[in-house]
């Protein structure tokens, strides 16, 4: 382009050409004086506002400011007056049919002139849209909130008289009776059981469209999980026509980290799915290494089986929710079409991919493939080795345990359960009634219900504790509860529980909960039968300990100042297993819950665990010395 032409197209627009632009900007513009007053305005005001441009210059421009943003409109006109150079702010501006009008602005000052130069844009459509959204993300979240606490509520009172069901059944399967009546009370218990798997079912994918179930990351043993699921599941299958088996890769490793509660939960959905699916034949776990580094490996587990097959047409929409491949499959065998849609979304959130081939009557393949971490070998964790001990004849102490419960029923299950257990019950209705029996006798348990009128268990609990700081004693409390969310046991973590049973309560499971309170705190003769009445070696065997047990206690206080879950959890499961070879119960529950806090990473309640476990260890190790 020529000189002269880009000259010529330089030229400066004339003072109309200016004019024109400020009437016809779509833009609301003015010029405002330091005095508060508009001085112009273009008539987009007028279009916006409905305000004459005499209106609005005839009165101050707070009379139009909404009331509750006068403050920062003050605020915006100090601030260019302080100097600076360009400012931008949102306010309400009244409309001459009395509405307000959101209006966004930019504005500039010109202190020698003292004039104000701004624009403002009507951003009042696009203000509602903001409004409605946050609102709606507001309602949504209260939604969910409510659906999580319908869900609880409807958790425990399923439960409630669930735990009485199946309780009560359990007691008199193990009474003498006519198989007739074992067959029907076996129904019975398998039906409450098949209700509770729904009810669970249901929890899980409330939990993950909430985006609240959390994957963990902890170590666990590959072959003993698979094992498990096997051997759990393995009632469901006649061995005459149906063979269950599993086929890992020998050189898978073992020792992982990843989620093995979820892995398992997969498993046992498939495998469960398979047997049910399959009259005769076999179904097989398989697990294949796909790739495999130092520290991580992808896994590629299979179930197969060899029963009805699935459709292809049907194969598009098996993990979708409550779906079935087939209407006349619920009638047959029942579900309600979660378990693969929770499958699939457990296994997304493990970073995995599902899949399945099938064809019927030919059987079916579900695969996934899933990354984990690779663990430490077994024999590089610092843990003494674990005696090989045979109890003999040694009964476990009776325990004089306080049961909190305010439900009858569930009363009067606990106190039969105990009994059978050989335990001595005293039942408490709520917490303030457990806290009154507390002041005058000495338990050496308390199994505490979650919910209860008056005063629940975790206020009850966190009472007991209070008053623990000035007796310098720890008393053991599990948590009891009809709650299945995972808040409850954080909850009862919290505060300063020890365990956690969920109900419905089975006779094995509070076996197993209470064995370590009412194992002997010494048994001598069972560890002498260990080490084939070697007395020497027992007394080696104690010198070793008393050596190594404070270390250990040490670097697990150090693991807590450091706030090394990982570390914590290590140390005090190697803590355990040294005490367990002394069959003690206080010590040895004190370093399971220093593990179970590590494990679950609530090391806010660690120092207080810690104190107790000193105590108990130092116990321990007096008794001990007196052997030596």
């Amino acid at each position: 382009m020529p000189p002269q032409t880009q000259k010529k197209n330089r030229r400066l627009a004339t003072a109309e050409e200016l004019q024109r632009l400020f009437q016809l900007a779509l833009d609301m513009l003015c010029i405002g004086g330091f005095d508060g007053y508009f001085k112009v305005v273009n008539p987009a005001w007028e279009r916006v506002l409905g305000y004459t441009a005499e209106e609005l210059t005839s009165r101050p421009w707070l009379d139009f400011v909404h009331p509750d943003d006068i403050e920062k409109t003050i605020h915006a006109g100090d601030t260019l007056g302080e100097g600076v150079e360009v400012i931008r702010f949102q306010n309400r501006y009244r409309a001459k049919d009395g509405s307000y009008r959101w209006l966004s602005w930019m504005s500039r000052p010109h202190v020698e002139g003292k004039m104000i130069y701004a624009v403002a844009r009507d951003i009042t459509e696009g203000k509602k849209t903001q409004l409605e959204l946050e609102r709606s993300r507001i309602e949504a979240e209260a939604a969910n909130r409510a659906k999580s606490a319908f869900l609880a509520n409807m958790s425990h009172e399923i439960r409630t008289p669930m735990n009485s069901i199946i309780g009560m059944t359990d007691l008199v399967l193990d009474s003498k009776l006519s198989s007739e009546q074992r067959q029907h009370l076996e129904t019975v218990r398998q039906s409450a059981e098949a209700l509770l798997a729904l009810l669970d079912d249901v929890l899980d994918l409330s939990k993950i469209e909430a985006q609240k179930l959390r994957i963990e990351r902890v170590e666990f043993r590959l072959r003993e999980t698979v094992q498990d699921v096997v051997r759990m599941l393995a009632f469901r299958a006649d061995p005459a026509v149906l063979k269950l088996s599993t086929d890992i890769q020998t050189e898978t490793p073992n020792n992982l980290i990843g989620d093995p509660n979820r892995f398992r939960q997969v498993l046992v959905n498939l495998v469960g799915n398979a047997i049910k699916f399959t009259t005769k034949g076999q179904v097989t776990v398989c697990v294949r290494v796909k790739t495999v580094t130092a520290q991580n490996v992808i896994l590629k587990c299979s179930v197969t089986d060899t029963g009805i097959g699935i459709p292809l047409d049907k194969q598009k929409v098996i993990f979708d929710a409550f779906a079935q491949a087939d209407a006349s499959i619920t009638r047959k065998y029942g579900g309600t079409g979660l378990g693969l849609s929770i499958c699939n979304q457990l296994i997304q959130l493990m970073g995995g991919q599902i899949s399945v081939q099938s064809a019927p009557k030919k059987g079916t393949t579900f695969s996934f493939e899933l990354p984990f971490g690779i663990g430490p070998p077994r024999d590089a964790i610092s843990e003494p080795p674990k005696l090989q001990t045979t109890p003999g004849n040694v009964k476990p102490i009776p325990l004089k345990v306080l049961v909190v419960e305010d439900n009858a029923v569930n009363q009067k299950l606990a106190r039969l359960l105990l009994r059978k257990l050989g335990h001595r019950p005293t039942i408490a209705s709520n917490g303030r009634v457990a806290l009154r029996i507390l002041e005058r006798r000495r338990f050496d348990l308390v199994l505490m219900d979650i919910q209860m009128p008056l005063m629940g268990g975790i206020q009850t609990t966190a009472a007991i504790r209070e008053s623990e700081k000035q007796s310098g004693e720890h008393i053991p409390i599990i948590a009891m509860t009809a709650h299945a969310m995972s808040s409850s046991r954080e909850n009862a973590l919290r505060a300063g529980m020890d365990d956690f049973i969920c109900k419905p309560i089975h006779v094995e499971q509070l076996r197993r909960v209470l064995e370590p309170f009412a194992a002997p705190a010494l048994n001598t003769a069972s560890l002498l039968a260990g080490l084939g009445g070697n007395e020497k070696l027992v007394r080696e065997l104690v010198d070793v300990f008393v050596t190594d047990a404070p270390k250990l206690m040490s670097r697990i206080e150090r693991a807590i100042k450091r706030g090394d879950a990982g570390r914590l959890k290590e140390t005090a499961h190697a803590l355990k297993g040294s005490i367990g070879n002394f069959e003690t119960s206080r010590a040895f529950s004190a370093a399971r819950r220093l593990e179970l806090l590590g494990r679950e990473k609530k090391l806010q309640y660690a120092p207080a665990a810690l104190a107790d476990a000193k105590m108990e260890l130092k116990r321990l190790i007096e008794t001990l010395r007196s052997l030596s």
